[in-house]
């Protein structure tokens, strides 16, 4: 009996070492992608005011793979259905400082989180959103697989008036995930109209594009021109982190209640641990997932403005992450980080003048 205890764990040394490289070695595993918090139906902003706008499908989500090793994308795209019509948007762009053509996109365990625009062939420029009920799928190629594989399939509903207000040029349909009412909340906006250089000329001082104007003057009119259209990026994508930001505040009073619902104590919500007492089984596992969730959105929200608006500042992004601050003072400065994302957009688009450290 003494002699055969060797053997036995050596067996058992054996067995694990066999498991253990097999899942970091050979198991492949698969691409996952986390639940998009926007969804954009629209039209994508043509090169020039003559070319037709081509009809656009935007999302932000989260790859990962299942797998140590990782896994290779050759190619993205997402089939809208409803009815009988049928439409592949299959031009992937991904990227969010700089927009690349998608293709062989290494995907690691700790994931790759990025935009993506599909937008659909020049055969499918005719094709409109209209009223109906649609289904949302995207697909990803993985190398060495015959078929796509699904990653996310979501049903969206568009209505009578919201066909009307796409109608619109440039109006194109947000779907918001509403924590909550755990749906999506459909809204539409219009985007900006491109300023008119002449009448921002004639504002600034009564300069005007013309062909008698002086070499230098219309290189300050060119230099005007440029400025005002950094500007209104600028404002737009400050309107865009506000929203995120809104999107994020909201999540994190959603899970609050589902701690507290099940007798738990969310302290501190961006900090390193949480200690969960009272629940176990598939209850831990959901609190546990969804604060992991919130705290990845939250790191990339604080890191994104940082490399895309560097002399934006707030509490939130002064904190950092992690942080061990009580769930009180984070909702406040997530609050207050809001106000200060809109309240910069508006100046900027006022102004004219895109956001400096002296602003």
């Amino acid at each position: 009996m003494v002699e055969s205890l060797p053997v036995a764990i050596s067996i058992l040394a054996l067995a694990v070492s066999a498991v253990t490289a097999w899942l970091t070695l050979f198991r492949r595993g698969t691409v996952k992608m986390t639940q998009p918090t926007v969804i954009f139906l629209g039209p994508d902003i043509p090169r020039s005011r003559s070319e037709t706008p081509i009809p656009k499908i935007f999302l932000r989500t989260l790859l990962f793979s299942t797998s140590k090793r990782g896994c290779v994308i050759e190619g993205m795209h997402v089939a809208l259905s409803r009815n009988e019509t049928h439409q592949n948007f299959n031009i992937w762009v991904y990227g969010d400082e700089k927009l690349v053509r998608g293709s062989g996109l290494f995907v690691g365990e700790t994931g790759v989180a990025a935009n993506h625009h599909f937008l659909a062939p020049r055969d499918g420029s005719s094709f409109r959103f209209t009223e109906g009920q649609y289904r949302l799928e995207v697909f990803a190629h993985l190398l060495g697989d015959k078929v796509p594989t699904r990653l996310f399939c979501q049903t969206l509903e568009i209505s009578p008036e919201i066909e009307a207000s796409l109608a619109e040029p440039g109006a194109g349909l947000y779907f918001d995930w509403g924590p909550d009412s755990l749906r999506y909340l459909s809204h539409v906006e219009n985007r900006p109209p491109s300023p008119d250089p002449e009448g921002f000329f004639k504002a600034l001082g009564g300069l005007r594009a013309n062909d008698n104007q002086p070499e230098q003057e219309i290189d300050v009119s060119r230099q005007l021109s440029e400025r005002h259209k950094m500007a209104g990026g600028q404002a737009a994508l400050l309107w865009h982190f506000a929203a995120h930001a809104r999107a994020l505040e909201k999540f994190l009073q959603s899970i609050w209640h589902h701690w507290h619902n099940a007798g738990e104590a969310l302290i501190h919500p961006i900090g390193i641990t949480n200690d969960i007492k009272k629940s176990g089984g598939d209850i831990l596992f959901a609190l546990v997932g969804e604060l992991r969730d919130f705290k990845c959105v939250y790191q990339y929200h604080i890191a994104y403005p940082r490399s895309e608006v560097p002399d934006f500042s707030s509490n939130v992004t002064m904190n950092g992450y992690p942080s061990e601050q009580e769930y009180s003072d984070v909702l406040a400065d997530l609050h207050d980080h809001i106000v200060r994302f809109e309240g910069a957009a508006q100046h900027v688009w006022d102004s004219g003048q895109a956001l400096t450290a002296t602003s």
